[in-house]
């Protein structure tokens, strides 16, 4: 059994399939933050073409010339 692990073919193989796991695992980290960033972004745009900053829902815009 010793022989079979320590077989450079098994050992290769073994070290891909981690190597292939790990970017798999990867990519799916990317794609969900890539999918939050779009939906952020999106909304921002609207807020955007609405006319509406961060800042509006906090006071009134006139307050600050008093």
């Amino acid at each position: 059994m010793a022989d079979f692990l320590t077989n450079p073919w098994v050992v290769i193989v073994i070290v891909i399939s981690v190597m292939i796991g790990n970017l798999s695992a990867l990519k799916y980290v990317i794609n969900m933050r890539s999918k939050a960033m779009k939906k952020a972004i999106e909304a921002q745009k609207k807020k955007k073409e609405q006319g509406k900053d961060d800042w509006d829902d906090d006071w009134d815009k006139d307050d600050w010339k008093k």
